[in-house]
């Protein structure tokens, strides 16, 4: 609907694609093209407001089930139409336990098909979340994949969405056109190409140069330069992603000494986050007591976060029997969604130093640096991050602290009862309790170096129009040209 797609777009971001297929796992990287390609049945507008896409309404109606009406005449870019049995299938796949699959959809039971363009959405357990929890549920086409199969599907991927894939070259680019035959509004910009640029210099240059439209993420030291270009400029908002340094006492690299709560408590006093905040960041996040977002729902506002006090974790380290500190090995993604953290992690180890800690810190390539975390052969301290569409903590505990989860290196049977009781009420008011009271035994018992929520920043041409969003999802087909 509306005029076609003109013109063209690049994006350069810092990782390759992670999965092509979304069912698989959901990483933030991915989400921008995820969104050209494919739509879900609930999306969230620029302002955050839940909105229904494919689906035309939908409704609790049980305390396990949840209706919906389909939107009619949808096809996928083959031509294949979109039922009920379409929504069906990609629940039945998504909920497989045979391939990976993502953590998201664990909640999931089954579709009950009324009628094409009916169905109801039966849940494991109730599932006050559900309707966020479908925003990257992106509906895959079943007659097409069960021909060509994952594979065959990831070498050429098709959705409903307003863009269609053209061509891609692994670990350098994208390029998607937009589909002319979009069941919604049409796209603005025709042409689009995510180009992969590790470097942030090169993304810089590519900005200036005019050969990029969007970069992401900008390093927060360049946000003057950016801003001082008059045919460039920086834009900003909170959000919801997290950056925080992952605990594991287990490690086959060492780390025996953070079984003990002391000494983690020790090093979220010894390191100055405000300093870095302030320094490192140029002010361009916001710190945060626990891993629950500022953002999101039950966000537990008497909570303040450690103070800098190297006083304090000397007296903590004695207490645990380390008067003279320890050595500890420590790993960063070398090129990573989040900005700036090798020099994060540097300050950091400034910072341990001067109570006693010797941090070997290591810069590892993205891509090993997630099978070190798969194959539980990382380090016992890692700087990580985490972030969601739903600006709720169910994401956040379930997927790194719930001890079934594959991402969680510290957690306690119960602190996973506490999770499945929040996720399973209905009531507001009781889940708030209950995420506060994990809120609490998490700060006292730390799983992790609590920092900060990043601001998304992102440098883009000045005749870019574009909203950023708190969940820092880049929706090109929203994206306008002056």
């Amino acid at each position: 609907m509306g005029p076609k797609a003109a013109g063209g777009f690049v994006y350069a971001q810092s990782s390759e694609f992670h999965e092509i297929n979304p069912h698989r796992e959901l990483w933030s990287d991915d989400s921008s093209m995820h969104f050209c390609l494919f739509d879900s049945l609930i999306e969230r507008a620029d302002n955050m407001q839940l909105v229904p896409v494919l689906a035309q309404s939908y409704q609790n109606t049980g305390p396990r089930e949840w209706s919906f009406k389909l939107r009619r005449g949808v096809k996928f870019h083959n031509g294949e139409p979109l039922t009920a049995e379409t929504i069906r299938w990609n629940v039945q796949d998504a909920v497989r336990t045979d391939i990976k699959r993502d953590v998201t959809w664990q909640a999931f039971d089954h579709v009950d098909v009324v009628d094409d363009y009916t169905f109801k959405f039966i849940t494991k357990n109730p599932d006050p979340v559900l309707p966020q929890r479908l925003v990257r549920f992106f509906i895959l086409p079943q007659q097409y994949y069960s021909r060509v199969g994952e594979q065959g599907f990831i070498t050429r991927p098709i959705g409903t969405g307003p863009y269609r894939f053209v061509e891609r070259a692994p670990d350098s680019y994208v390029k998607l056109q937009a589909f002319d035959d979009y069941w919604g509004q049409n796209a603005a910009l025709r042409d689009v190409v995510f180009r992969i640029v590790p470097d942030p210099a090169t993304r810089l240059s590519a900005l200036a140069a005019g050969e990029v439209d969007l970069i992401t993420p900008l390093p927060p030291d360049q946000v003057k330069n950016v801003n001082g270009n008059s045919l460039t400029k920086a834009v900003w908002v909170g959000s919801d992603r997290i950056a925080y340094c992952q605990f594991w006492p287990e490690s086959p690299q060492g780390g025996r000494e953070l079984r003990d709560k002391r000494v983690r408590q020790a090093i979220n006093y010894a390191v100055n986050v405000d300093n870095i905040v302030k320094y490192v960041l140029n002010g361009l996040s916001t710190r945060i007591p626990t891993i629950f977002p500022h953002t999101t729902f039950a966000y537990d506002t008497s909570l303040k976060p450690y103070a800098y006090n190297p006083d304090k974790a000397r007296a903590l380290l004695r207490e645990a029997g380390l008067p003279n500190g320890f050595s500890i090995n420590m790993e960063v993604p070398a090129n990573f969604i989040l900005p700036a953290t090798n020099e994060v992690c540097q300050a950091m180890v400034g910072d341990l130093a001067k109570v006693g800690i010797k941090v070997n810190l290591k810069a590892v390539e993205l891509g090993t640096m997630v099978k070190l975390r798969d194959s539980k052969q990382i380090a016992p301290i890692y700087f990580w991050s985490w972030g969601t569409d739903f600006l709720d903590p169910e994401p956040f505990v379930r997927g790194i602290l719930y001890t079934k989860s594959p991402y969680t290196f510290y957690g306690k049977p119960e602190w996973d009862q506490m999770i499945d009781a929040a996720s399973a009420q209905l009531n507001a008011t009781q889940r708030a309790d209950t995420y506060k009271k994990l809120q609490a035994e998490i700060y006292d018992d730390p799983p992790y170096i609590f920092l900060y929520a990043i601001d998304n920043v992102y440098g883009v041409r000045r005749n870019i129009q574009m909203t950023p969003r708190t969940d820092e999802r880049v929706i090109v087909a929203h994206i306008r040209r002056t």
